[in-house]
């Protein structure tokens, strides 16, 4: 009772969201490359952010034994999410240093 986490989030995420839509509305770097690579990076986060409150919530549940495959497969998705965001930050400054020089 009182998991004030799921309430933080919710709000990161709607930073998140809100973020990424100025960015697309209002473009304000010179390179359209850097917009999408920061709103990709932003949309990254809200999708990971959000199955993460997803599997919070289905564990905290009262029928949680109902939800084991569920929960299972969140957290698969979360993982794989996690590793496809690591691999971005990784990949991402190098692909953008490739048009530099």
């Amino acid at each position: 009772r009182g998991n004030f986490a799921i309430i933080g989030a919710a709000f990161q995420m709607m930073i998140f969201a809100i973020n990424a839509s100025f960015l697309a509305v209002f473009r304000p770097y010179a390179s359209d490359r850097i917009t999408g690579t920061e709103a990709l990076m932003l949309c990254c986060l809200f999708t990971i952010l959000y199955a993460v409150c997803i599997k919070d919530l289905l564990t905290n549940h009262v029928n949680a034994d109902d939800y084991s495959v569920l929960i299972s497969v969140t957290s698969t998705i979360l993982d794989s999410l996690a590793v496809v965001m690591v691999i971005c930050a990784c990949c991402i400054p190098l692909w953008q240093l490739s048009y530099v020089a």
